[in-house]
């Protein structure tokens, strides 16, 4: 008896021949394409793949173009990650901008500000001279004076 597709999946129709790796590859792919997807629109998991890159939700009937294999591309990803970035940029920038047009409108009462005295300075005073230990006074009535 025959062993099957178990190993090999759907690419097991190929039989011995094409060689195991574009065998492998091939299998991934279809893996893929026929796995459930989810439709864009109503968010059921109703999507058919028409033909090469256009895809069709059962349900509500929304076509699209997408990928060769799969309705979303990796490189589809990326792009809707920097369109979300660039939204929620935009999306700050303008609050910031509505807030600036808020303080414009209602301006922020002036609050009083109380100005302390300067303390005043303190006089310095005067250091008496140094005298010399060594020089003897004049006369006895010039240490009085």
């Amino acid at each position: 008896m025959s062993q099957g597709t178990e190993d090999v999946g759907s690419s097991g129709r190929f039989g011995p021949r094409y060689g195991t790796s574009v065998r492998r590859r091939i299998q991934a792919i279809e893996e893929v394409q026929h796995d459930e997807h989810r439709c864009p629109q109503c968010l059921t998991g109703d999507l058919e793949r028409v033909s090469t890159s256009i895809w069709q939700c059962r349900k509500c009937d929304h076509k699209f173009a997408g990928g060769a294999y799969q309705p979303q591309t990796s490189a589809f990803g990326k792009a809707q990650a920097s369109a979300d970035e660039l939204e929620e940029v935009e999306e700050a920038f303008e609050t910031d901008e509505e807030e600036e047009e808020a303080e414009e409108i209602e301006p922020e009462p002036e609050t009083e500000t109380v100005e302390e005295p300067e303390p005043e300075p303190e006089e310095a005073e005067p250091e008496p001279a140094a005298e010399d230990e060594d020089d003897e006074p004049d006369s006895i009535e010039s240490l009085f004076e």
